[in-house]
C-alpha cells in the first residue's frame, strides 16, 4: 500500500472520528442558559468544520487556494478552527456578568497570526522558513502567556469551579497547540525527522483531541458551570469583594502646632461634654425630689379636671331603628333592591288567593 493511500485512509478515519464527536457534542452538550449553549454551539461547530476540512485531501484536494497561494488543508483548517476554540475557552473564563471581549479578540488576533506564520513557515524553504517559523513559536508563547496570565487572573475572579476548569481547559490546550508545532517541526517542511505518513497520523491525533474530544469534554463539564451563572457566582463574587475591602488606615501622628490645635480642640470638647452632664444630673435630682402635697381644694379640683367629660346618650329614633340591620343600617341605594325583594315575597306569599281571584 502507498503511502498516498495510507493518508487518504487516516483522513477519512480522523473525518469520521470529528464528525462523530460533533454528534456527540450536540446530544450530551447542554442547553440550560445562553452562555451554556453558546459553549455547546462552538464546540459542534469546530468538531464539524474539522471533520469538513479532513474531507477534502481525503477526496484528493490537499491543499486550499487563498489567494495566490497554494496553502495545505491543515493550516486552513486551524486558522478556522483554533479561534472558534479559543472563543469556547474565554466563555468559560468570563464569570458571570463580566465581559472579556477586548482580551478575547486580542487572542484570537495572536493565534491567527500564529497560524498564517506557521502557515508560511511549511510553504518556504532555508532561512525563510526558519525565520517563519521562529515568529510562529514567538507568537505561540504570547499567546500562553495571554492566557495563562491576564485570562487566568480574570477567571480567578469568578468562583472556584470556574477557575479549575479553566485551568484544566488551558493546560489541556496549550499541550495540544504544543505538540501541533512538535509535528510541524519534525515534518517533512521542517527538519525531516518524520515522514509524511507518521506526520499525517500526528496532525489528525491532534486534531481530534483539540476539536473533538477538548469540545466534547467542554460541553460535559458545562453541567457544573450552568448553576453558577444562574446567580451563585455573582453572591460568591459580591462576599469575595466585601471581604476584601481594606480597613481604614490609622492617621499618621501629628507634631508641632498640628499636635497642640488638636489637643486644644479635644479639651474643649470635654469640658462641654462634663458641663452637659452636671446640668443632666441636676434635672434628674430636681426631678426625683418629692414634692409638697397640694391642699384638698386643688387635689379635688384636679380629680374633677380627670376624670373624662360625659356626653348624654342619645336614643335612636324610630327611622334608625327601622333601618338598622346586623349588616349596618339602609341607605338610599338599598331602597330599589329591598322594594323588588319585599314585591316578590308578597306574591309568593299571596299566589294562591291571587289564582283563586282569576279564576
Amino acid at each position: 500500500m502507498s503511502a498516498a493511500s495510507v493518508i487518504t485512509a487516516a483522513d477519512w478515519v480522523g473525518a469520521a472520528f470529528l464528525a462523530t464527536g460533533a454528534g456527540a457534542i450536540l446530544v450530551l452538550g447542554g442547553f440550560d442558559t445562553p452562555r451554556q449553549s453558546a459553549r455547546t454551539a462552538l464546540a459542534a461547530v469546530t468538531a464539524m468544520l474539522a471533520a469538513a476540512f479532513y474531507a477534502f485531501p481525503a477526496l484528493g484536494i490537499p491543499a486550499l487556494h487563498l489567494g495566490f497561494a497554494a496553502v495545505e488543508a491543515h493550516y486552513v483548517l486551524w486558522l478556522a478552527a483554533s479561534p472558534l476554540v479559543l472563543a469556547a475557552l474565554m466563555v468559560t473564563a468570563t464569570p458571570a456578568g463580566r465581559s472579556l471581549l477586548p482580551m478575547a479578540l486580542t487572542a484570537i488576533f495572536i493565534d491567527v497570526a500564529m497560524v498564517v506564520a506557521l502557515a508560511v513557515a511549511g510553504g518556504a524553504s532555508g532561512g525563510a522558513a526558519v525565520v517563519w517559523f521562529i515568529a510562529a513559536a514567538i507568537l505561540l508563547g504570547i499567546l500562553a502567556a495571554v492566557l495563562w496570565g491576564p485570562v487566568r487572573s480574570f477567571a480567578h475572579e469568578g468562583h472556584p469551579v470556574r477557575a479549575a476548569l479553566y485551568d484544566r481547559h488551558a493546560g489541556i490546550l496549550t499541550v495540544l497547540w504544543g505538540l501541533w508545532f512538535l509535528a510541524v517541526l519534525l515534518g517533512p517542511s521542517g527538519v525531516g525527522g518524520i515522514g509524511p505518513v507518521a506526520q499525517e497520523v500526528v496532525f489528525i491525533l491532534v486534531d481530534v483531541a483539540a476539536f473533538a474530544a477538548f469540545g466534547l469534554l467542554v460541553a460535559l463539564e458545562d453541567e457544573k458551570l450552568a448553576p453558577l451563572e444562574e446567580g451563585a457566582e455573582a453572591e460568591h463574587m459580591a462576599e469575595r469583594a466585601a471581604a476584601e475591602v481594606p480597613y481604614p488606615l490609622r492617621p499618621a501622628a501629628l507634631t508641632g502646632e498640628a499636635a497642640e490645635a488638636e489637643r486644644l480642640i479635644a479639651l474643649h470638647y470635654r469640658r462641654v461634654a462634663e458641663r452637659e452632664a452636671r446640668r443632666r444630673a441636676r434635672r434628674e435630682r430636681v426631678a426625683v425630689r418629692p414634692r409638697k402635697p397640694a391642699p384638698a381644694a386643688t387635689r379635688a379640683a384636679a380629680k374633677r379636671e380627670e376624670r373624662p367629660p360625659r356626653h348624654p346618650r342619645k336614643r335612636p329614633g324610630l327611622l334608625t331603628a327601622l333601618t338598622a340591620t346586623p349588616f349596618g343600617p339602609l341607605t338610599r341605594e338599598d331602597a330599589l333592591p329591598v322594594a323588588l325583594v319585599a314585591g316578590v315575597l308578597m306574591v309568593v306569599a299571596h299566589a294562591d288567593k291571587i289564582g283563586g281571584r282569576r279564576r
